[in-house]
């Protein structure tokens, strides 16, 4: 809202933000497909779609916080917005209600998942968050 209307003859999605786009989900999908191989290791493709599955929806969540602005969020307020918070919150509980509840492993096909595979789903869904953050960082300037 602080930011003056863009002009009525600039594109939605021009070059940079596209690539950004892009990037972003380059990022991702390489977490998810990290999750997947790890997932993969144990002999198992239903565990293995499930770390990817769970690691992509995280970081989905996580990413919430990166599109925010395009500032870091560390210059904007991590704490600025309480509904990015609650909207990440209550997306978790939906993800650990799937992941855990027995009728709802079912529905969804997911597998049991330990807690070490659990760390690497946390782990690896918040890298892109790191990744991006810690560029925003360094090199964007409003």
């Amino acid at each position: 809202m602080n930011d003056k209307p863009r002009n009525i003859n600039t594109p939605l999605l021009n070059k940079n933000f596209a690539v950004t786009v892009v990037l972003e989900g380059i990022l991702i999908a390489i977490a998810s497909l990290i999750a997947f191989h790890l997932g993969l290791s144990t002999g198992d493709t239903i565990v293995a779609s499930t770390m990817a599955f769970a690691t992509l929806c995280l970081a989905r969540l996580f990413h919430g916080f990166t599109a925010r602005s395009k500032e870091s969020i560390f210059k904007i307020g991590v704490f600025s917005n309480k509904f990015s918070w609650l909207a990440f919150l209550l997306g978790v509980i939906f993800l650990h209600l799937v992941l855990l509840v027995p009728g709802l492993k079912g529905v969804f096909e997911v597998a049991a998942l330990s807690g070490e595979q659990f760390g690497y789903i946390y782990g690896l869904a918040i890298i892109p968050l790191v990744v991006i953050q810690i560029y925003k960082l360094l090199f964007v300037r409003r």
